[in-house]
Parts: structure tokens; C-alpha cells; sequence
């Protein structure tokens, strides 16, 4: 039954009781609850539904785009997924190659540092629900700053290109600017100085 308030949310009733709120994105809308002969049978059943379903699912997700388990792991919690069903799920992915964690973290990491740095792109990773742990490890790993300095001159040559960097208020604006795409300050600062030698 539509649960009040929230469309995508259905909630099963056993004997005129609320017991539980499933979501449409792993169910459906309509959900087709399986039958089974008692009370008592229905934690059985329900696990088995709900993890076929949740296979389905996942495997629908990453046929799309690649996830991280830990992304992936934050989106079943989100659908109102059991923990079990998470872990067994994420864990059969994992093993069957599905989900490969190094090489997505190698594939953003690519494609982020050329417009952001660590700061910027740690955030969008603890938004997707990489753990604090992880994003650790990222930035201890993380030893670009050669690169990171290359981008920033990247973006002074081509995205700041008409702005006037002798003029201080400018300056700053392009600072701020770089600084709120995670870069550090002294890289601006060195970035900035060789652009100015180079004039």
C-alpha cells in the first residue's frame, strides 16, 4: 500500500499491521507480494524477495555506469535495502568482478584532477558515501601536486584567460574561484606567479 507523504515508498501489511516500507525502485509500484502459509515464514520469504530483487537491481545500476561498493552501499540504504541483502549482494558483485573498487577510485580520480583538487573532489566522493576511511587513504595516495599546479595553469591559460590579473579584485575572484574547486592557496599563488613571469 502507498505509503502517506511519500510516492516512491510502499508499505506491507501482515494481519492489518504496518510491518515494513519497501521502495518502488527496487519493488515497483505496484509490487506482487510472494505468498507463503504463515506468519512466521514471511521473514523466509520476504529476504529471498528482496534479494532477487535487489540482485536485479544492481545489476540494472552497474550495466549504466560504474559504482563504487561504498557508492552503491549508500544508494540500497537510501531504497530502505536490509543490511544483509546489502553485504550479500555487494559482496557477490564484488567477487564476480561487477564492482571493482580500485580501478573506479583510479577512474575518477583521472578525470576529477584535471578541473578540481583533492579538497573538491574528496567532497564529491563523501557525497557518493565513500567512508572516511577511504578518503583518507585517497588523500594519503594522493601525491599530484605538479599536476594539480599544470590544471590550475590550465585554467589561468583558458577559463580566467580575459580576466585582468594585475587588478587586485579580480585577482582575488579568480583565487576564491580556484580555491572553491579545492585547490590550495600556495598552488594558486605559485601557479599565478609563473603566469605573471610568462607576460
Amino acid at each position: 500500500m502507498p505509503k502517506e507523504g511519500r510516492k516512491e515508498l510502499r508499505t506491507i501489511f501482515l494481519d492489518g499491521e504496518a510491518w515494513r516500507d519497501i521502495h518502488t525502485s527496487i519493488f515497483g509500484r505496484d509490487p506482487s507480494c510472494p505468498s507463503c502459509a504463515t506468519r512466521a515464514e514471511w521473514k523466509e520469504v520476504f529476504e529471498k524477495w528482496e534479494y532477487q530483487r535487489v540482485k536485479n537491481y544492481v545489476i540494472w545500476r552497474l550495466s549504466n555506469q560504474p559504482y563504487h561498493s561504498q557508492q552503491l552501499h549508500k544508494l540500497l540504504r537510501e531504497r530502505l535495502v536490509c543490511q544483509q541483502t546489502i553485504s550479500k549482494v555487494i559482496d557477490e558483485c564484488l567477487s564476480s568482478g561487477y564492482l571493482d573498487d580500485e580501478t573506479w577510485i583510479e577512474s575518477c580520480m583521472r578525470s576529477q584532477k584535471k578541473k578540481n583538487g583533492l579538497r573538491s573532489i574528496l567532497l564529491k566522493l563523501q557525497a557518493k558515501g565513500l567512508t572516511a576511511e577511504t578518503l583518507q587513504e585517497i588523500r594519503s595516495n594522493w601525491n599530484c601536486p605538479e599536476e594539480e599546479k599544470g590544471a590550475i595553469a590550465y585554467l589561468l591559460r583558458t577559463r580566467y584567460r580575459n580576466k585582468n590579473l594585475n587588478d587586485f579584485r579580480e585577482k582575488q575572484k579568480v583565487i576564491a574561484s580556484l580555491m572553491r574547486k579545492g585547490y590550495a592557496f600556495e598552488q594558486i599563488q605559485a601557479a599565478l606567479e609563473d603566469s605573471t613571469e610568462g607576460d
